[in-house]
């Protein structure tokens, strides 16, 4: 799911082959809102046009003290920082996000949440589950497309991703910082 208004964000996910969902979002312009009347947070993507009837939909809540989520921010930093197998040509989408900055410390460190989810999006098609775990963080990142995924072979997930080596220059081919 991508903004229906940034046609060069649409064409950018197209061009890796995979299903590209034009949306709307809830809030518009942040990660999440604050739920009416409770401590939860909401988000929600509708597809507009011939994928209008595509949509994510959360609300979670952080975890109590008594209810521990059986998943730890470590775990959530190696899933989060794996390559994206998918593009075409043996080139991995490697987003290394780095959980040691001003934006996961203090006040806005992650934290643990549980909630429910609500969707009708590939791979799954539609479906709904309560009680899930996750973690709700800002991070910071650093993108580095093409990548060559037999490089990666071996690497953690944790730690700077290895020296690549050199490449055909591509249209997406230089890291972007966010």
């Amino acid at each position: 799911m991508i903004s229906a208004d940034h046609p060069i964000a649409l064409e950018g996910a197209a061009s890796y082959g995979q299903e590209v969902i034009p949306s709307t979002f809830a809030p518009s312009c942040d990660a999440y809102t604050a739920a009416p009347r409770s401590r939860s947070t909401r988000f929600k993507g509708t597809g507009v046009g011939d994928v209008a009837g595509k949509y994510f939909d959360l609300e979670f809540s952080p975890c109590s003290d008594r209810e521990r989520s059986p998943y730890t921010v470590e775990f959530f930093k190696n899933v989060t920082n794996q390559p994206m197998f998918f593009v075409e040509g043996g080139q991995c989408d490697l987003m290394v996000r780095y959980w040691d900055t001003p934006v996961t410390s203090g006040g806005f460190k992650p934290r643990m949440v549980k909630g429910d989810v609500k969707a009708n999006i590939s791979p799954m098609g539609k479906f709904e589950e309560k009680g899930v775990y996750g973690v709700q963080v800002d991070t910071a990142f650093v993108e580095y497309q093409p990548y060559e995924c037999e490089s990666l072979s071996g690497w953690d997930g944790t730690a700077q991703p290895p020296s690549r080596p050199a490449q055909k220059e591509r249209r997406h081919g230089f890291p972007h910082v966010f």
